[in-house]
């Protein structure tokens, strides 16, 4: 299996200082998975041809030995599994370590999520526990979700629009061509088509 290893500056996680993470990302069989090098830098200090940090950076020396760290480990765990998704939990410190896996799934997470996301995403994962537990792979006082909670929602409140109010949307006058005409005619459409789901109206 040839692995490719790739260290990336992940700006979407910008954070307020204006610095961002540096991830490794591991591709093997086309399947690729994400890992946190645990290195934040600014943008300008990030040499994504080179896959350094720039030496303009005060601890640059530091900072490239604790990436090669990483490289490494990457590379000594590609010879002994055969998954991208593998390397990254062999690089936990446990080969099928279901602690380790839930580890990494969660350090590549973006926590902004909301209750009923969590619960839902949560409610998954307890699934493959369960799974693990019937296969033998773990025992009931290794599941790390046995003691978990799952997080309460509320039902969200979704106001219907009256008949008048359809009329009204119907009836305004919006330019074709535009978004909010497209929008608004798609939103009829699938109303006079008896509560279309939306998933049925984009295809």
């Amino acid at each position: 299996m040839s692995t490719t290893l790739k260290l990336v500056q992940r700006t979407s996680k910008t954070r307020k200082d204006g610095t961002a993470p540096i991830w490794l990302r591991i591709t093997a069989n086309r399947k690729s998975t994400s890992k946190s090098t645990g290195v934040v830098v600014l943008p300008k200090h990030w040499d994504a041809d080179r896959q350094l940090v720039r030496k303009s950076h005060s601890v640059s020396p530091a900072l490239n030995r604790k990436l090669k760290e990483v490289l490494i480990a990457a590379q000594t765990s590609s010879l002994e599994v055969q998954t991208a998704a593998a390397v990254k939990i062999a690089m936990a410190g446990n080969v099928g370590s279901m602690t380790a896996y839930f580890e990494s799934f969660i350090e590549s997470l973006d926590h902004r999520n909301a209750p009923s996301t969590v619960r839902k995403e949560m409610q998954r994962l307890s699934r493959v526990c369960k799974v693990a537990r019937v296969d033998g792979e773990i025992r009931v006082d290794q599941d790390p979700l046995m003691t978990y909670s799952l997080p309460k929602t509320s039902k969200p409140n979704r106001r219907k629009l009256s008949l008048e109010e359809i009329g009204q949307l119907e009836a305004l006058d919006l330019e074709f061509g535009t978004s909010q005409r497209l929008a608004r005619d798609v939103f009829i459409f699938a109303f006079y088509s008896g509560g279309m789901r939306f998933s049925d109206v984009s295809r």
